[in-house]
């Protein structure tokens, strides 16, 4: 791991930020399934397993690697104007790139379990990390509004104390693959990727997305052409994507890891807050009693979510109108993978400091 930063205090109490963050990771693990159906053809046994006793056989090996790269721009306020003002805003541009993103699966249903395409080819599965993220900006606030300065009394009372936070954030989509998951000899665990014979298509933006005929909160986000039959045999001449023979390749112009990217999202969240100085403690250090407001997605905005499942191109997956039922990668407003569902949150509490 490395990183530089530099720094610099362009006015009283405001600062610029900039920092580089670089890593490597060499040697990682990850699982391969070395006895797949048809990996007896390296020993001149095609449609065997190279250990024709056993069944599937995970192994833990150290064929994994990883880097990351990132520019973070930081800009900090103390006070500002004597406004009673706090600010500050953090972007940051990165790129995590490995051949696997997690070991065994617990990086969610798209890892497909940490398997790679080709069991004695790892690299061909060298892509954007399952996390990447391109793009995030974050910024906080939190003011301390001067309303009561040289009020006195019961105006002081109703007008001092009260202050507004706030954190919001914006970034871009993560990653995603397709998965052709009618390979003939595929086993659970496979990581089969689709061919590419023609023009990639692209992720819908959120004024393009289309609507599934029949069922409520689902989008199209990506067009996928079919690549099976009913009985799963190969449409030929299919484009732009092609059905994949067989587990064991040949691996010329499949589909890379991570090619796509999913909708990325923002949320906002605010705190209106009002201190109470209790009696005998004005004017020193003593007991305060502060009421909090909190505002979880304040505008009851719902993000849009790549829905998981529908990566397989060999599945149909998106109701079109006309009764046609397609492939296609579907997504739902507010409903994030292994999350509860989105909405408002109104917290409010009572805090006594001392």
């Amino acid at each position: 791991e490395w990183n530089a930063t530099f720094e610099r205090e362009v006015a009283r109490n405001f600062v610029l930020a900039a920092s580089y963050i670089g890593s490597k990771g060499s040697h990682l693990y990850r699982p391969i399934n070395t006895n797949r159906i048809g990996s007896g053809l390296f020993v001149g046994r095609p449609g065997e397993r190279l250990v024709s006793a056993a069944s599937a056989l995970t192994t833990i090996n150290n064929l994994a690697d990883s880097s990351y790269h990132g520019l973070q721009l930081r800009m900090d306020s103390l006070n500002i104007r004597n406004l009673g003002l706090q600010f500050g805003a953090n972007y940051t541009w990165s790129h995590s790139i490995d051949n696997v993103s997690s070991l065994l699966g617990d990086g969610g249903a798209e890892s497909v379990a940490g398997f790679p395409l080709d069991a004695f080819n790892p690299w061909l599965d060298k892509g954007s990390s399952d996390f990447d993220v391109r793009h995030r900006l974050v910024s906080h606030s939190i003011w301390k509004i001067p309303l009561a300065a040289n009020a006195t009394g019961l105006q002081r009372h109703v007008l001092g104390g009260w202050e507004i936070s706030g954190i919001l954030s914006f970034q871009t989509g993560q990653p995603f693959s397709l998965r052709d998951n009618r390979v003939p000899d595929r086993e659970v665990g496979d990581n089969t990727r689709p061919r590419v014979t023609g023009l990639l298509p692209k992720v819908l933006g959120s004024e393009a997305i289309i609507p599934d005929a029949r069922t409520p909160n689902t989008f199209l986000i990506l067009p996928v052409n079919p690549v099976r039959y009913s009985d799963g045999s190969c449409i030929p001449g299919a484009k732009p994507f092609a059905c994949q023979f067989s587990v064991n390749g040949p691996f010329d112009g499949t589909l890379g890891r991570n090619s796509f990217r999913r909708p990325g999202n923002h949320f906002q969240n605010i705190a209106f807050i009002k201190n109470f100085d209790l009696p005998g403690a004005a004017g020193r250090e003593g007991l305060k009693l502060q009421f909090r407001a909190e505002f979880y997605d304040l505008f009851n905005h719902s993000n849009l979510y790549f829905k998981v499942d529908t990566g397989n191109i060999s599945a149909p997956s998106f109701n079109a109108s006309g009764g046609l039922t397609v492939p296609g990668v579907l997504a739902s407003f507010g409903t994030p993978d292994r999350s509860p569902q989105e909405a408002r949150q109104i917290v409010m509490a009572l805090k006594l400091i001392f």
